[in-house]
C-alpha cells in the first residue's frame, strides 16, 4: 500500500516537523510542510494532477489557524474556490483557539467542510485516528459531525465574550 502525502500548514517550524515525523515514524504517511497559507497553496498546486481534475496527490491537510500572510481561514477559503465540488480534499484544523465564529467558518457550508478540529497541544493519537479515518473513506461521515460539534459548540459558547484580536 502506498503512503498517502499529508500536507501539514502550521507556521511553528519545531510543532509541524514533530506532527511530520510522528506521521512518518507510523510507515503509513509521508508528511511535506508549509509555514503559511501562501506556501501551502503553492504545495496543492504542485501536486495537482491533470490539471486539477483528478485527485490531488495530497491526500489530507492539516492546518494551523493563526499564521502570518496567509492565515487557515483564508486559505481554506482559497482552497475551496479552487476545487471541484466533487474533489474536496480533507482538512483537519489544529487549533489553541476554539470559538464560536472560527468553528461557523471552518464548517461553512461553501468554504469549510473540515473533517475534524484538534486543539493544540496536539494529541497525536486522536490525529492519528482521524487520518486513520480518512484513510477509511469516512470523511463524509466526520465533516458531518463536525458539522454537529459546531451546533453544540455555537450553544456552549453564546455566551462567551471573545476579545477582538
Amino acid at each position: 500500500m502506498s503512503k498517502k502525502l499529508i500536507l501539514i500548514v502550521e507556521d511553528e517550524v519545531r510543532q509541524a516537523t514533530e506532527i511530520a515525523l510522528a506521521l512518518e515514524e507510523t510507515g503509513e504517511y509521508k508528511a511535506i510542510l508549509a509555514h503559511d497559507g501562501l506556501q501551502a497553496l503553492e504545495q496543492v498546486e504542485r501536486n495537482r494532477r491533470w490539471l486539477g481534475f483528478a485527485k490531488n496527490k495530497i491526500s489530507t491537510i492539516i492546518l494551523d489557524l493563526k499564521m502570518p500572510n496567509m492565515n487557515g481561514l483564508q486559505f481554506l477559503k482559497e482552497l475551496r474556490k479552487q476545487e471541484y465540488f466533487v474533489t474536496k480534499m480533507p482538512v483537519i484544523i489544529l487549533s489553541a483557539y476554539e470559538d464560536k465564529e472560527k468553528w461557523q467558518e471552518v464548517t461553512d457550508h461553501q468554504s469549510g467542510y473540515v473533517c475534524g478540529y484538534c486543539k493544540k497541544p496536539v494529541n497525536m493519537d486522536e490525529l492519528l485516528l482521524a487520518l486513520q479515518r480518512i484513510r477509511g473513506a469516512e470523511s463524509e461521515v466526520m465533516i458531518r459531525q463536525t458539522l454537529d460539534k459546531q451546533y453544540m459548540k455555537s450553544r456552549e459558547l453564546k455566551d462567551v465574550y471573545i476579545e477582538p484580536i
